[in-house]
């Protein structure tokens, strides 16, 4: 948005919301510079790994994070994840809601998992 010469303001650097058994943690940007004002809802990870077929999340520990980086590869464990949410006289009680109305479809619940696409 920055880049599009518009104006981000922080609303949080982190809150955190649930999700389909996830919870996760969002930063919240406002943007008023434009005819309609919108938010932003913005989630980046990269420390978690899940183990191959036990479905266990654990902290990677830095050590085996330093070789990919050296070898210059990007960090393949990393997600992130961002919706606006915009309309006419909407005010951040109405943004959120509406947020979380649609992370609810985006991660969907009891699969333990985050549908094909669903995070990029």
């Amino acid at each position: 948005m920055t880049g599009a010469g518009h104006t981000l303001t922080t609303v949080s650097n982190c809150e955190w919301f649930d999700a389909g058994g996830f919870r996760l943690p969002f930063a919240v940007f406002e943007v008023m510079d434009t005819p309609e004002p919108f938010y932003i809802f913005y989630c980046l990870w990269n420390d978690r790994l899940t183990a191959p077929g036990s479905g266990a999340t654990f902290l990677s520990l830095y050590g085996n994070r330093l070789a990919p980086v050296l070898a210059g590869l990007r960090n393949s464990g990393q997600r992130s994840l961002e919706i606006a949410v915009g309309g006419v006289n909407l005010n951040a009680a109405q943004a959120e809601a509406a947020f979380q109305n649609q992370l609810q479809k985006i991660i969907q619940s009891g699969s333990g998992s985050v549908p094909a696409g669903g995070l990029k």
